[in-house]
């Protein structure tokens, strides 16, 4: 199949009406009118929805087998919705593609909790499909706001000469998850890492999102949750480590 430049969902509105776009996101929803298919389309900019229609062949059949979470292309042409069928509550809820080309790049299975709805989930089944809770709204939302919150701290701190020094640590696995053995490295002796230290040196490898400020040493330090040493404890009891930005003085 013939590869076109990617449009995104979020992309696809009224000035777009005519004109063909090429979509590749998650079936988030999906409505089977007996002759007409509807899905929304998700990706990481929104949703959009796409309408199939019988006069399409290969593309309706295609679509009567979409699964919840399937990975797919489609390429087709923006339309406005018929009148009385926009809806308010999207951003590109006046158009709809018309799907043309419908390709599955991964049939999901039925995903053990919803994604596409705001729901309470068991703490232990989220982290257990962290892949599939990652793409939850709430989630993807927080995940695109931590990133432009450090961003904005790192371009502002390089802007006015700071520097982010990194420290090497030498570790290797020793076959269990949780037990990584440290080899010489600032004076440490050999053997396997405390659940303490293993939380620390997580947090060390992670970006974060707070910063704190040392006036007495002159540095900002800017924290991150790191992941749980005991997989009972929730997700808000987790602990924190933290980077730090030295002078530019310090580093030479």
């Amino acid at each position: 199949m013939t590869r076109t430049a990617r449009s995104y969902a979020d992309d696809v509105r009224p000035d777009r009406i005519g004109s063909a776009v090429d979509l590749y996101g998650w079936v988030h929803r999906r409505r089977d009118l007996g002759g007409l298919i509807f899905i929304d389309l998700r990706d990481r900019s929104g949703l959009v929805q796409v309408k199939f229609d019988p006069v399409h062949h290969e593309a309706h059949a295609g679509a009567g087998q979409l699964r919840l979470e399937s990975v797919i292309r489609v390429r087709g042409m923006v339309q406005r919705r018929p009148q009385g069928t926009e809806n308010p509550q999207m951003p590109t809820g006046e158009v709809e593609v018309e799907a043309e080309i419908l390709e599955t790049l991964n049939r999901a299975q039925t995903p053990p909790f919803s994604v596409n709805e705001e729901t309470a989930v068991d703490e232990q089944l989220r982290l257990r499909y962290r892949y599939l809770d990652l793409r939850r709204q709430r989630m993807a939302r927080n995940l695109q706001l931590r990133h432009r919150i450090t961003k904005a701290i790192r371009d502002f701190l390089d802007a006015v000469g700071w520097r982010l020094p990194s420290r090497p640590s030498h570790r290797r696995w020793n076959g269990e998850l949780a037990q990584p053995e440290a080899t010489p490295n600032g004076g440490r002796s050999g053997g396997p890492l405390s659940a303490r230290e293993v939380i620390r040196y997580a947090a060390d490898a992670l970006d974060a999102a707070i910063v704190v400020k040392d006036s007495g040493s002159h540095k900002y330090w800017v924290t991150n949750l790191a992941p749980c040493g005991d997989p009972s404890q929730s997700i808000a009891s987790c602990h924190f480590g933290a980077m730090g930005f030295a002078l530019p003085a310090a580093i030479g």
